[in-house]
């Protein structure tokens, strides 16, 4: 039987676990899988953090409000600048107060990556154990 590819980003988290490493990197780890799926893979990363200790630092380019309230912190880049580095939870409120309206109905990390205050927004979330 086929290997779907979110079975297949699976096992490079269980190499990072098996490693025991301190700190693992991931671009668009959930690029090309549907959104239960991603959900469920970084819920799988989720529960690697919590059992080894590790850090994760995750670049992704999309992402519901389920998936984005399982990273501690959020890392919002563009053009050579960061816009903003802290709590996940808080990062649509610092937008907000800087005058930045989300669409309705649009997720955190959406309003995060189209943003207004660049033009090119992509994001790191990063995982670090509690």
């Amino acid at each position: 039987s086929e290997v779907s590819d979110a079975e297949r980003r699976r096992v490079p988290i269980c190499e990072a676990l098996a490693g025991r490493i301190a700190l693992s990197c991931w671009d668009d780890l959930c690029q090309g899988v549907d959104s239960a799926s991603a959900l469920e893979v970084v819920r799988e990363l989720r529960l690697a953090v919590d059992l080894s200790g590790m850090t994760t630092v995750v670049k992704l380019s999309q992402g519901s409000d389920a998936l984005f309230g399982l990273f501690d912190k959020v890392c919002v880049l563009g053009e050579g600048r960061m816009f903003y580095f802290g709590p996940a939870a808080n990062a649509r409120k610092y937008f907000m107060s800087l005058g930045f309206r989300p669409l309705p109905r649009q997720s955190t990390f959406d309003f995060l990556v189209s943003g207004e205050w660049t033009t090119f927004p992509p994001a790191a979330c990063i995982l670090t154990a509690s």
